[in-house]
């Protein structure tokens, strides 16, 4: 499930840059991550049914124009690690992409919450990446390690995986990767994630979405804190 891995992200990054953040601060900090995520996946599974949008493996192999079709087209799929089942798409609609919104939804809380910089973020912020790389924002920088690529986990047909130590150099790079890497991926169409390179004002995908549920959790919690955020 999405939800996990995007809080082992917030884990790691208090585990890099705040060690000693009290049990109140972490309580505080996980239930807005959570209540954000929750809030996400229920807005981008009811319009997954609003709009019932096909994945690309359905998409590619049915489109009516043969020059821009290929039956026997196969994504990589979702990677599935220790089990003999190799990788799948999911089978449910495609817009918008559920990891997509979900990500976005803790990244910008973790901003929000440790005030890192002065304003969340914003779209035009994400896209910066589809041009290269923007500047870091040191105090959102950290290193990643996911159980996907841990050196101890293993493909389908038995190999273990390769341990990556992934930086991430700012959280809107972190949204703007996860929403991409379901398009490499294959189970995601672009869309579903992030809008069209430069266009920050159009309102399309789960990115923009799941930074606005962020930016709600946030607003909902933000004077109700157990204790005060700590400060990097």
């Amino acid at each position: 499930m999405p939800p996990r891995l995007y809080n082992q992200i917030a884990r790691a990054f208090i585990r890099e840059k705040l060690p000693t953040m009290s049990r109140e601060q972490c309580a505080d900090l996980f239930a807005i991550v959570n209540c954000s995520m929750a809030d996400a996946g229920i807005d981008s599974w009811h319009w997954k049914y609003q709009y019932d949008l096909w994945r690309p493996v359905v998409g590619i192999r049915q489109e009516a124009d043969k020059k821009d079709s290929d039956v026997f087209w196969a994504p990589l799929g979702a990677p599935q690690t220790n089990a003999a089942v190799f990788n799948r798409t999911p089978n449910f609609p495609a817009y918008p992409s559920g990891h997509a919104t979900f990500g976005a939804a803790m990244y910008q809380v973790l901003r929000l919450y440790f005030r890192t910089t002065s304003q969340p973020i914003k779209m035009a912020d994400v896209l910066a990446f589809d041009s290269g790389a923007p500047a870091a924002k040191p105090k959102e920088a950290m290193v990643f390690v996911s159980d996907e690529l841990d050196g101890r986990s293993r493909d389908p047909n038995g190999s273990v995986r390769t341990r990556v130590e992934h930086p991430i150099r700012s959280f809107a790079q972190g949204v703007w990767e996860n929403s991409v890497s379901r398009v490499y991926l294959g189970v995601h169409w672009r869309f579903d994630g992030l809008p069209e390179r430069g266009q920050p004002n159009q309102n399309i995908g789960g990115v923009a979405l799941g930074l606005e549920n962020g930016k709600n959790a946030w607003n909902a919690f933000k004077n109700r804190l157990l204790e005060t955020a700590p400060d990097l």
